[in-house]
């Protein structure tokens, strides 16, 4: 039996305990932080809302900023604004630049698809002139107009034939090379 009451005892202490934690009017509840900003409020130290004028009286007032700029500064500033020389506005020069950077993305797109083209002329020239050499290897196939230029020429006449635009075709890549450094080296 005296187990049980003090257990009951034990219990009816939480309770209580527990009710002057949760209700708002009881002494434990209140937030700590709060009770200074209250007292601080109501001392005068810190007022309830802090205007312009509460911060002119503590720190005194502030020059603008016209002021504090020296006359002849502001004389060189004032005729610039009505120059008709006057920077150009912020998003037409935004716009301007976002243009060249296409025309720029489209010249590299552009150098390279000649680039990838004239590779591939060299690879096929490449390709031809070994299958005019070796006779095991297949001949090449060859469009209409190619075939009535070569009609009537010996292996030796295509071979050389075939040197010739091959030598050609690596100038032309080499020059989409340098198109394509230039193209990326442009300023943005």
């Amino acid at each position: 039996m005296e187990r049980f009451l003090h257990r009951r005892g034990v219990l009816a202490a939480l309770i209580v305990l527990g009710s002057v934690v949760l209700v708002p009017g009881a002494r434990g509840a209140e937030d700590p932080a709060k009770d200074k900003k209250q007292a601080a409020a109501k001392s005068g130290d810190l007022p309830a809302v802090i205007t312009n004028d509460v911060l002119d009286r503590m720190f005194g007032t502030v020059e603008k900023k016209e002021e504090a700029v020296a006359p002849e500064q502001a004389a060189a500033a004032a005729p610039s604004a009505a120059k008709p020389g006057a920077p150009p506005d912020p998003l037409k020069a935004m716009e301007e630049e976002q243009r060249r950077a296409a025309e720029r993305q489209v010249k590299i797109a552009e150098a390279q698809k000649n680039l990838a083209d004239a590779e591939a002329r060299v690879r096929d020239l490449e390709q031809r002139r070994l299958a005019y050499r070796n006779p095991l290897l297949p001949r090449p196939k060859l469009s209409d107009e190619e075939a009535n230029a070569q009609q009537g020429m010996d292996q030796a006449e295509r071979v050389a034939r075939t040197e010739q635009e091959l030598a050609e075709a690596r100038q032309e890549v080499q020059r989409a090379q340098a198109e394509l450094a230039k193209a990326r080296s442009s300023g943005p």
